[in-house]
């Protein structure tokens, strides 16, 4: 029952895939040369560095040019940069805002040089910010916790007790997560006992001190950690307690989680995939260049890292297709990561998140990616 895990395939290349079946022609086959534009924060980030290996491996794909910038942190430098690339004479922008706020000056600056704009891999409420952004390509947080129900589910053998560490009200993300998490476990793991600690609030320490009285209290089978700092303290206080065999499995793969990973101490990290959006979302900007419509928001499901998949990375440069950080590149292998089916975004989930489908005459769009229609 918890085999249907759901994969990390990018529900926005559909849009892509069908561009064919719709009869548009992709971009790159207009007469004029196509040139996409890619403004990003900073490449010393294995996010970033993963966005951008998977907009170049797009751009090659679908034969188009891709300019990238990187403003290594400073909205002057991205202002500059993304004027550069106006300068260029950029056909699309793609950008990954330094700053939600401060970046705005750059997306007004393409958008008064009539440049459509994607934001990816931002959570920048455009809504208000009084910018004209086409679409915003964003992971699917609510898969993601989905996705690490169903691999702590498997890994406790659909039994005992859970522990879910749940964030502040006010953050999205995490309630988000949270959100997937629980809608697995009441659907798929029913005979998991779910208990709940809240972490608000909590400083590092706090939070190891409550979660060893957890610990005391009651024997837990598993950890469910909606970041990777809740995961590093509870793997912390797990230890200062001397309680060994819990499954842990948490979010973002931060270098001191990757660390614990390849360590042993964690089961898996499920983690936004910089190559999927980096993928997806040079294939919308060339797909709404050919003329589709685009959703306002294109959800990009998260992937599963796991000692399986990094193994694949270890032999380094050179050793063929799988080589350095897992994180820069396509990782593949865990669970959750082949063709299964369920949960939000998938061919199965029906209603919200994600209820409408891509159809329609001249590539148009209709709801939400993720939608019943996809397999």
């Amino acid at each position: 029952m918890y085999r249907k895990s759901i994969t990390w395939l990018i529900i926005a290349m559909l849009v892509v895939a069908a561009l064919p079946v719709m009869g548009l022609s992709t971009a790159a086959a207009k007469d004029e040369a196509v040139a996409i534009g890619l403004s990003l924060p900073t490449l010393d980030n294995p996010l970033y560095l993963g966005l951008s290996n998977g907009a170049q491996a797009a751009a090659a794909d679908l034969s188009v040019d891709l300019m990238i910038t990187s403003a290594d942190n400073d909205v002057d430098a991205e202002l500059a940069n993304v004027q550069s690339l106006i300068d260029q004479g950029v056909s699309a922008l793609l950008i990954s805002p330094t700053d939600p706020e401060a970046s705005q000056a750059a997306i007004a600056a393409a958008n008064e040089a009539g440049i459509p704009v994607l934001v990816v891999a931002s959570d920048m409420d455009v809504t208000v910010a009084g910018v004209d952004v086409v679409s915003t390509v964003v992971p699917h947080e609510v898969q993601g916790g989905w996705l690490a129900a169903s691999v702590l589910c498997e890994a406790v053998g659909s039994t005992g007790t859970v522990l879910e560490l749940v964030g502040a009200a006010s953050d999205t993300i995490a309630q988000a997560r949270s959100e997937g998490f629980n809608m697995f476990m009441s659907e798929e793991c029913v005979d998991v006992n779910v208990v709940q600690m809240a972490t608000a609030d909590l400083d590092r320490d706090t939070l190891i001190d409550n979660f060893i009285i957890q610990l005391d209290a009651q024997t837990i089978d598993g950890v469910f950690a909606y970041s990777d700092q809740t995961t590093l303290a509870a793997l912390e206080a797990s230890i200062i307690a001397r309680k060994g065999g819990i499954v842990f499995v948490g979010f973002d793969a931060s270098d001191d989680a990757m660390a614990a990973l390849q360590q042993g101490r964690l089961q898996a990290i499920i983690t936004p995939v910089g190559w999927a959006l980096g993928t997806t979302g040079v294939q919308a900007a060339n797909a709404f260049l050919s003329g589709t419509d685009l959703p306002e928001t294109i959800w990009v499901q998260l992937g599963v890292l796991d000692v399986e998949s990094t193994a694949m990375f270890r032999a380094g440069p050179g050793s063929g297709k799988f080589e350095g950080d897992p994180r820069s590149g396509k990782f593949e292998g865990g669970p959750g990561s082949g063709k299964f089916e369920g949960g939000p975004g998938s061919g199965k989930f029906e209603g919200d998140p994600g209820s409408g489908n891509f159809e329609g005459e001249g590539g148009s769009v209709q709801g939400d990616p993720g939608s019943a229609k996809f397999e």
